[in-house]
């Protein structure tokens, strides 16, 4: 289940939930808003507080692929031109 999803069903706003829970505010609004992911401590620390609801898998964003990411070749699979 999605963090927001989760939030809904409980009727909780992310700013009551984070507090409730000890988040830091910007941690859990810049993920919900899809501005930065979570380190996987957090990941667990959010499925934990969720009683398992939301789960780390869910909580994996996907974050935008840069110029230099996009023309990556790993050594030794460069393509000659």
């Amino acid at each position: 289940m999605r963090l927001d999803a989760y939030l809904k069903e409980v009727g909780e706003s992310p700013c009551a939930w984070a507090r409730k829970h000890g988040f830091p505010l910007p941690v859990i609004t810049r993920f919900l808003k899809g501005q930065r992911g979570v380190s996987l401590k957090t990941a667990l620390k959010i499925s934990s507080a969720t009683g398992g609801r939301v789960q780390p898998q869910d909580l994996q964003v996907a974050m935008p692929i840069t110029p230099a990411e996009a023309t990556y070749s790993a050594p030794g699979q460069e393509t000659s031109p």
